[in-house]
């Protein structure tokens, strides 16, 4: 047995454990087990459960405690803590995206070199760059004074030439998005491909 709980709530979508404790040798020693089993399995859906039981395993756990002056209030948090929650599970199950319009922002750039047919399409490219832009031209904007707003976004878009770069408004300079391993990145790709 590597633990114990004292209430556990099954259900359709989530499994809650209460007063969760454990012997931290054992666990160690079943995280090498699946560790061990990874390496050696070929089959690709035991190896994604090896991977899914090892990060569950190994994995940390967070406590929320809401409160507030108002039942309103209370409300209100809790509603911002389920929105931070099924992000997180989003996060996990599909990998990241960027913030801050980034990812519209290299979607933009794809259609630098469509092919139009005529003027008419090449004005609804147009159109569509201006759009998906538009979130971070924003941001840009808001960051800084208006006199400098433009010459931050047009720095920002020429500059972002690798993947999983993004830029720091403030500081007016890209930073490394380091938050995805290889194989986040190539699950990722792999939910990008129909859009491509």
């Amino acid at each position: 047995m590597v633990g114990t709980a004292k209430k556990v709530t099954v259900s359709v979508d989530d499994t809650i454990i209460l007063h969760g404790g454990g012997n931290k040798k054992l666990i160690d020693e079943r995280c090498e087990q699946l560790r061990t089993s990874l390496e050696n399995s070929s089959a690709m859906f035991d190896k994604e459960k090896a991977q899914e039981r090892l990060s569950k395993l190994s994995g940390g756990v967070a406590v929320f405690k809401v409160g507030g002056a108002s039942e309103a209030k209370v409300g209100e948090r809790k509603d911002m803590v389920t929105d931070a929650l099924n992000a997180t599970k989003a996060a996990v199950e599909e990998g990241i995206l960027l913030g801050g319009g980034v990812a519209l922002l290299y979607s933009s750039r794809v259609l630098d070199n469509l092919q139009t047919a005529n003027n008419d399409q090449k004005r609804g490219v147009e159109i569509i760059q201006n759009a998906v832009k538009a979130p971070t031209f924003t941001i840009s904007r808001i960051s800084r004074s208006a006199g400098t707003f433009k010459w931050n976004f047009n720095i920002m878009h020429t500059r972002m030439k690798a993947r999983m770069k993004s830029f720091h408004m403030s500081e007016q300079e890209e930073i490394e998005m380091n938050g995805i391993d290889e194989k986040e990145e190539a699950k990722l790709d792999s939910y990008a491909e129909p859009f491509s």
